[in-house]
């Protein structure tokens, strides 16, 4: 069963996007669920780099490449002991 993030880890991925992404006319949080509902559904395999530059937004944008709590979550959930 997958894990499923609680509301503290969604507002951490708001703030996130809210400050890494939004200001580079990249996603917000409503519209990543619906970027990433698209890809879960489409036919074809998406590399990553080709659907996470169009999260964070243009060039100026840095990808976080430190851990987040975004990752943090991701990153449990590969554990066998996630519960959610």
């Amino acid at each position: 069963m997958p894990c499923i993030p609680d509301d503290a880890q969604v507002e951490g991925l708001a703030q996130l996007l809210d400050q890494r992404a939004v200001p580079f006319d990249g996603l917000n949080i409503e519209s990543l669920d619906g970027y990433l509902s698209s890809m879960v559904l489409s036919p074809d395999d998406i590399a990553i780099e080709e659907w996470q530059p169009p999260v964070w937004g243009r060039a100026g944008a840095a990808v976080p490449t430190a851990p987040t709590n975004a990752l943090a979550w991701r990153q449990s959930c590969k554990r066998p002991s996630c519960t959610h």
